[in-house]
């Protein structure tokens, strides 16, 4: 089979590679530009690693305390429950007591022992 008429073989010539290299190198510069502007519009939401790092141990601190303070002032109210229910327990006693006793002595009157 013959190819006649096609030009397979044909190297490009210097002014072709120079023009190729050229759009090579101006397509590379916009790229660049197009990631500065990007990074650029990030503005000060952009931390290193460390300082991320840093700021979530102090979040996970600040977490921590808030749960021990939650768990103390719920430990504090169990025990203010109980505290309260002692001082009903007291103050029934203390009321029901005399009742006791007087109903008590009338109905040892009654029987007259």
């Amino acid at each position: 089979m013959s190819m006649a008429g096609t030009d397979q073989g044909a190297e490009p010539t210097g002014w072709e590679l120079m023009r190729a290299l050229s759009d090579f190198k101006n397509d590379i510069k916009a790229d660049i530009a197009e990631v500065k502007q990007d990074v650029s519009q990030l503005g000060g939401r952009v931390v290193s690693v460390d300082v991320y790092n840093a700021d979530q141990r102090g979040n996970t601190q600040r977490h921590e305390r808030a749960e021990a303070r939650i768990r103390d002032i719920e430990n504090g109210q169990v025990e203010s429950d109980k505290l309260q229910r002692s001082q009903r327990i007291a103050i029934t006693v203390g009321v029901l007591a005399p009742v006791v006793t007087f109903i008590g002595a009338l109905v040892a009157k009654a029987l007259h022992l």
